[in-house]
């Protein structure tokens, strides 16, 4: 938990955060070798550091990503790491996530990875209803805010993307996040 908390608060992405991240999620994988929510998470933060850290990181990713769907198959760090981070396979991804969101149609992190990859996918349409139906589970999520915002930007829903930063700026007013994203609109 404590891990993940670190992973979805490192809005600046912070190598030396995700490495604090992975450290936890290390120390609970090796309590319980059949986490696989922890080893999915370690695998995601591998392949994100692996942009700076090189090519060996990406790899220990990528068998991480694997070993945490031997254990769940729709762990959802484990397919994005597969899909998007490095490997770009985001078409299979788009199968195996929408087999998971069957399974756990309420699951915030499938929504915005499914999201992620119908935007890939050119699926602008479908990447703007997982907007609309995680806005509602997560309206206080700063993680979906943002993913939300960068939809709408993309799909030119401008009205749609400043009610997103109005959303964020209440949520936290003193963010920086949300001045960031008023200067990108």
């Amino acid at each position: 938990v404590r891990g993940k908390r670190i992973y979805e608060e490192n809005v600046t992405s912070s190598y030396a955060e995700y490495e604090r991240a992975l450290r936890e999620f290390e120390r609970a994988y090796r309590r319980d070798p059949g986490y696989a929510d922890a080893i999915g998470l370690a695998g995601e933060a591998l392949a994100i550091m692996s942009y700076s850290g090189g090519t060996k990181m990406l790899d220990s990713a990528a068998t991480l990503a694997k070993r945490a769907l031997a254990l769940d198959p729709n762990q959802p760090n484990a397919v994005a790491t597969l899909a998007f981070r490095g490997f770009n396979r985001p078409a299979e991804a788009l199968v195996i996530l929408k087999r998971a969101l069957r399974a756990n149609p309420s699951s915030i992190e499938l929504l915005a990875h499914e999201q992620h990859a119908l935007l890939i996918v050119g699926d602008s349409a479908g990447a703007w209803e997982n907007v609309k139906r995680m806005l509602p589970l997560a309206p206080g999520s700063k993680a979906v805010l943002a993913t939300s915002f960068t939809t709408a930007l993309a799909l030119r829903r401008y009205s749609d993307a400043a009610n997103i930063i109005k959303r964020e700026q209440t949520l936290d007013p003193a963010a920086t996040t949300p001045i960031f994203h008023e200067a990108t609109l």
